[in-house]
């Protein structure tokens, strides 16, 4: 689950402990934040257009890649290609 704090424009996503603990985490680093009340002339870039244009970004480039399983598609969050990604598997792989 993803919420936006509309006051100060950060978007964050539930971790596993969401229910039990309420944690989240952020999906932009604060600094690269400005609001319309911070943006001292600049362009107003919340968290939630930052993240939806990196997230674009990545899918044009084939960084991440849309998925399909049976009738269902979706767009795989985790690096398929380098340089963020030097090897997929489809199991755990053990180095030593």
């Amino acid at each position: 689950m993803f919420f936006l704090d509309c006051e100060v424009g950060q978007l964050y996503v539930g971790t596993k402990n969401l229910i039990t603990r309420r944690e989240m985490m952020s999906c932009v680093p604060n600094e690269l934040i400005t609001m319309v009340h911070d943006s001292r002339g600049g362009s107003q870039q919340d968290a939630m257009l930052l993240w939806l244009e990196e997230h674009v970004r990545r899918l044009q480039n084939g960084i991440i890649k849309l998925r399909e399983e049976g009738n269902l598609r979706s767009i795989s969050l985790f690096p398929e290609e380098p340089p963020l990604c030097s090897m997929a598997t489809n199991a755990v792989f053990r180095c030593s």
